[in-house]
């Protein structure tokens, strides 16, 4: 037990990550061949492999039948991506085929697959922003993520996944956003003792299911975050706020119902 008296198993600090500064618009010149060619890899990683990794991890964790089949599928898709016909290997998919290997093949620590962003040549461009997505999310994949890890991750990244897919409804609204949904619904009925006061967290969870699609990952995310009160970072902030106009920096408030909130 804590000195509050919740029931709270995730007291341990959560490893410091150099999560990369994703927000920061590159300035290319969106006519250039350049722009085009970083344009076409980081689509092909946030609409296809990204969506690809998560279902493969939804049936990893359900422990469906068709898991490895998926899995060795996008395996063989990013093998035969990252050799280019008379130009050799390509490093940008060998690192997405090595984040994928590292989850599901050499099943690295949580920790170990998010801190691949770190090596990653980030040189120009921003496809390899792509990669450091891809990369968090995999980690959240392990079967031993704790759910503060897993929310520090998925709170990394989750501005920057839908800023780039949002405008696509194929790929937000009917498989990355509802992945989201999915992958916190299940993690908190499963953990529910990692939580503070979790029939509060469930309230929040059963609210942002019931905003609209745009906002609802925010809200998921937050309503996750304060129930384990990890912090939302500086950096997405206008983001959250933007979606929840009554958001607090306080997490009591922002789970205790308004007449116990003062």
């Amino acid at each position: 037990m804590t000195n509050n008296q919740f029931p709270l198993a995730d007291e341990e600090p959560i490893p410091e990550l150099d999560t990369p500064e994703l927000s920061v618009p590159v300035e290319m010149d969106e006519n250039s061949p350049e722009f085009k060619f970083q344009e076409g890899r980081a689509v092909a990683i946030m609409e296809l492999a990204i969506p690809l990794m998560l279902e493969a991890g939804r049936s990893v964790m359900m422990g469906n039948a068709d898991a490895g089949e998926r899995v060795a599928s996008l395996i063989v898709m990013l093998e035969n991506s990252h050799k280019e016909p008379g130009q050799g290997e390509d490093g940008f998919w060998l690192a997405a085929r090595d984040i994928v290997y590292a989850i599901f093949v050499q099943q690295e620590s949580a920790v170990d697959i998010a801190r691949r962003t770190e090596a990653l040549d980030k040189g120009e461009g921003f496809a390899w922003k792509t990669l450091c997505v891809m990369a968090y999310l995999a980690a959240s994949l392990h079967p031993h993520v704790i759910p503060r890890l897993a929310i520090t991750l998925h709170m990394a990244v989750a501005e920057f996944i839908h800023r780039h897919t949002s405008y696509n409804p194929q790929v937000y609204e009917l498989k990355l956003m509802p992945w989201f949904v999915w992958y916190w619904y299940r993690t908190f009925e499963n953990s529910k003792f990692r939580f503070y006061a979790p029939p509060f967290v469930a309230m929040d969870l059963d609210d942002a299911m019931k905003s609209p699609p745009n906002v609802r990952l925010q809200r998921v995310l937050r309503a996750i975050a304060f129930g384990v009160w990890e912090p939302i970072p500086e950096r997405s902030k206008h983001w959250f706020v933007s979606a929840s106009p009554d958001y607090t920096d306080d997490p009591l408030k922002s789970t205790l119902p308004d007449n116990l909130a003062k």
